[in-house]
């Protein structure tokens, strides 16, 4: 609806147009009535336009902040030999088509797991889709054999060594940051990737952090 000051503007318009026609008329001329239904029908454009434009930055919603979790998935052979990527709920308890990039953008990590057709682990990643955390990458490790970090997502294959080999400084980057969301999100990354390598990094931590002998350690683990 109109505003009070845009109703006072249309009267006042209206009131000049009537004075003109009033002055012609006495002067021996008029003003078609059309004119004055073209000044009523652009007053009432006007109102119709501005409460259009208000109805439609109401339906305009904000843009979803990205969620600072890990969205799973897996792939799988079924009965049928065939091997299909699925997506998985928080509780792992049921299972959902893969998401479309879309979704997959709303995530800050997402996880894949590929098994073998005897249900053995052959690999597994995660996709980086939090801008936060792929700046950090860039400002922290920038290069790394085998990486690209300067992409819009960025995956990095198990056991996750750029992440692994520098923990520490990406942790003193997070807690630099003023920002809440990009310490979380670089914090998400960094416990991720300690929950994947669990027993590595213990593997490590003993024979290499607390060994009470020459520090030594697995070539397959370095």
């Amino acid at each position: 609806m109109p505003s009070l000051s845009e109703q006072t503007k249309a009267l006042e318009v209206l009131l000049a147009a009537l004075t003109k026609r009033i002055e012609k008329d006495e002067d021996g001329t008029s003003t078609p009535d059309s004119d004055f239904e073209k000044v009523d029908k652009s007053e009432e454009s006007k109102g119709t336009d501005k409460d259009k434009n208000d109805e439609d930055n109401k339906e305009k919603k904000e843009p979803e902040k990205q969620k600072c979790e890990v969205r799973s998935y897996e792939a799988r052979y079924d009965i049928k030999g065939e091997r299909e990527l699925v997506a998985l709920d928080a509780n792992k308890a049921e299972k959902e088509d893969a998401d479309s990039d879309d979704e997959k953008a709303r995530y800050a990590l997402c996880s894949y797991k590929w098994y073998t057709r005897q249900g053995e682990l052959e690999s597994s990643s995660v996709e980086i889709m939090s801008p936060q955390t792929i700046l950090a990458l860039q400002k922290v490790i920038n290069e790394y054999p085998d990486e690209h970090f300067y992409c819009d997502t960025v995956t990095i294959d198990a056991p996750y060594k750029p992440i692994f080999h520098y923990r520490n400084e990406l942790d003193a980057y997070a807690e630099k940051q003023e920002d809440e969301d990009t310490k979380l999100h670089v914090r998400l990354l960094l416990s991720f990737m300690e929950k994947e390598n669990r027993r590595a990094i213990s593997q490590y931590t003993s024979s290499v952090q607390n060994a009470t002998q020459d520090p030594s350690i697995g070539y397959s683990n370095l």
